[in-house]
């Protein structure tokens, strides 16, 4: 009886004191943002902005990224170190005019992350002023014209 005590004893000992596994990504917090919208951008011409993926793990891991056009990132993989955030380049470019929705997949040990990103393709107009004293330019903020 007494060793059967002793046993069971050391097996929950072993077990309680084990560390918990904290190298794993938490695939819910690898973005620190849950969207990324892009500004109006004109066709054939590319924005890009960055975001934050963190690791909340204490141990460093493997990051995988991906997306499909008219959005890129950059790198597609990066090693994030525990505790640690780095920086991730999203490229939008519109190869059409119209509004473009998309999402950029994270993939870490624990599992996969997903960000909505979205953007506007607007094609350029040609301005003409309203006076020979002024000029005109187009601006994608607005897609129109600006004197």
């Amino acid at each position: 009886m007494q060793r059967l005590l002793l046993m069971f004893w050391l097996t929950f000992v072993g077990t309680a004191c084990r560390a918990p596994d904290t190298s794993k990504v938490n695939a819910e917090g690898v973005f620190a943002v849950a969207s990324l919208s892009f500004s109006r951008t004109l066709v054939g011409r590319e924005r890009t902005l960055s975001v934050v993926v963190e690791n909340r793990g204490r141990a460093a891991t493997l990051l995988s990224f991906s997306t499909h056009a008219p959005f890129a990132v950059a790198p597609e993989s990066l090693e994030v170190a525990g505790g640690g955030r780095a920086e991730v380049a999203v490229t939008f470019r519109p190869e059409t005019v119209g509004e473009v929705t998309g999402r950029l997949t994270g993939s870490g040990v624990e599992g996969v992350a997903t960000l909505n990103l979205s953007g506007e393709g607007v094609r350029e107009e040609t301005c003409v002023p309203s006076s020979p004293c002024v000029s005109a330019l187009f601006d994608p903020e607005s897609a129109g014209c600006v004197e």
